[in-house]
């Protein structure tokens, strides 16, 4: 899920056309699509533009650290999905517990670099297991869906 400002296109009085996307990774197809408003954010459409799509139960949604909100990890487990959420200063007591895990002594998984929207990014991914998070899980005895990485 991902939201873009449209370049060069306007709505009614010169309002910047932005709108929330949910697309499936591997093929780019949006499987929907919403405006976000003038008097809204993406924040306040991210579940809205869920509820479009029938079933996620198995999925994994991918979202920015806008996202990263209590609300909406506990809305996809209820859907019976699984999500990956950017951690930034958004959640301070959460950032606080992943930067207390021992990040030197867990072995990087992938890395990637990529130049874009005028600046030089790297990416690093690195798999722990945290127990005690404060954020939403899934709840004990539901193997079918593993906590929140």
């Amino acid at each position: 899920m991902d939201g873009e400002s449209l370049r060069g296109a306007a709505g009614a009085k010169g309002r910047k056309i932005h709108l929330l996307f949910a697309l499936e990774r591997a093929t780019g197809l949006v499987l929907a699509r919403l405006d976000v408003g003038e008097k809204t954010n993406e924040i306040t459409c991210s579940m809205p533009l869920l509820d479009t799509v029938a079933d996620l139960a198995g999925t994994v949604v991918t979202s920015d650290a806008m996202h990263t909100r209590r609300e909406y990890p506990g809305y996809l487990l209820g859907r019976g999905a699984h999500y990956i959420v950017t951690v930034k200063g958004n959640q301070k007591k959460l950032r606080r517990q992943l930067k207390s895990l021992p990040w030197e002594d867990i072995p990087l998984q992938g890395r990637t670099r990529d130049i874009g929207h005028g600046r030089s990014e790297m990416r690093r991914i690195k798999v722990a297991t945290a127990n005690s998070l404060l954020f939403p899980r899934s709840p004990p005895g539901r193997p079918d869906q593993a906590p929140a990485h």
